[in-house]
């Protein structure tokens, strides 16, 4: 079996508070793509901040098949990651050297590019959870395409116990939090994958 996609799954859990250090900070740890060989290109956002006032900041990908518009700029800052699949053969390619970089620091997000028969759309989700609320985020949909769509599903967490769950309903992927846990857990963000694995031949 082939492994289509890792999803990452990221839970941010909400206080009231204020940031004591002057830092810039990314929305992200890592950067996944998946696309059909041939293809159209696939993008994410990617969400730049800083504590303490505005600062310049400017974004490298060191692959000629990974772009960013804008490739710097002022933050708050979003700017567009972009993978683009022509000329790339089914397989695995990786950035380890995107970065974001400002005067004083420098932040490195690996990148990852699957190209294959199957693909998966939106590359992560994110979910909000506010400390003491009696309901948990309402679930979200991951949609594989392609031209086999005989795949299976598991999930895991990096922390915080079992919140995450995932199920395959038709060409789809339901991901959604198992509130009993959610409510248990601290402030913070936590991550978690969703990973299809296709089955059968292409």
């Amino acid at each position: 079996m082939t492994t289509l996609k890792n999803i990452l799954i990221s839970l941010a859990l909400i206080t009231v508070g204020t940031a004591s250090a002057q830092t810039v900070s990314v929305g992200t740890t890592s950067i996944n793509f998946s696309a059909l060989a041939g293809g159209a290109s696939v993008s994410q956002p990617l969400n730049i901040t800083a504590t303490g006032g505005n600062t310049a900041v400017a974004v490298f990908a060191s692959q000629s098949w990974l772009t960013v518009n804008p490739s710097g700029g002022t933050t708050p800052l979003q700017v567009t990651v972009t993978a683009n699949p022509t000329g790339l053969a089914a397989g695995t390619y990786t950035d380890n050297n995107f970065r974001v970089v400002t005067a004083s620091q420098t932040i490195n997000i690996p990148v990852s590019f699957t190209v294959g028969t199957v693909s998966v759309s939106p590359q992560a989700l994110s979910f909000a959870y506010t400390l003491g609320s009696t309901s948990a985020p309402v679930g979200q949909l991951l949609t594989v395409s392609g031209q086999n769509l005989n795949f299976t599903v598991a999930f895991n967490t990096n922390s915080g116990g079992n919140w995450l769950q995932a199920s395959p309903v038709g060409n789809q992927v339901n991901v959604v939090l198992n509130g009993l846990v959610v409510s248990t857990l601290g402030a913070g963000t936590y991550s978690g994958t969703v990973t299809i694995t296709q089955s059968g031949s292409a």
